[in-house]
């Protein structure tokens, strides 16, 4: 269900955060090495604006421009078990969501999530594969019956 000014297509988000990443690796050239990797099929998922965007925009700020050498980004997004999960993975550290500035970037996408979708939207941060993903996950809508 899409509420007007609310949420938005995956899509469209996903093309805000492509613009914005290859502005980025303009600025910042071989430091930043960016992917985005999400299915066709869940483009029509709708999403809360910018929320992926400033995952990506996080890593952008805390890790590739702090940086000297360079920043690997990689922008995911699947469907698991009535789920919607967007994931930005980066090299950076792992970190504590709960130590986010309030009302600052990531503060505000939590605050946001559970304004939206109560206990049924989350902001994560793990460990993975060398660096970290800061995720957030949404219910999907069950399927409609044809």
């Amino acid at each position: 269900m899409r509420v007007a000014g609310i949420t938005v297509p995956l899509a469209a988000e996903v093309a805000v955060v492509g613009a914005y990443l290859g502005i980025e690796q303009a600025r910042l050239g071989d430091r930043l090495r960016y992917s985005i990797e999400v299915p066709d099929e869940l483009e029509s998922s709708e999403v809360p604006p910018l929320a992926l965007h400033t995952l990506v925009q996080n890593s952008v700020k805390h890790v590739a421009a702090a940086r000297a050498g360079a920043t690997e980004i990689k922008v995911c997004g699947e469907r698991r078990n009535g789920w919607l999960r967007l994931g930005v993975w980066d090299t950076g550290p792992p970190f504590s969501v709960d130590a986010a500035p309030r009302g600052h970037g990531l503060d505000s996408l939590r605050a946001r999530l559970d304004v939206l979708y109560g206990d049924g939207g989350r902001l994560d941060v793990e460990s993975v594969d060398g660096g970290k993903v800061v995720s957030i996950s949404l219910p999907l809508p069950p399927p409609s019956a044809s």
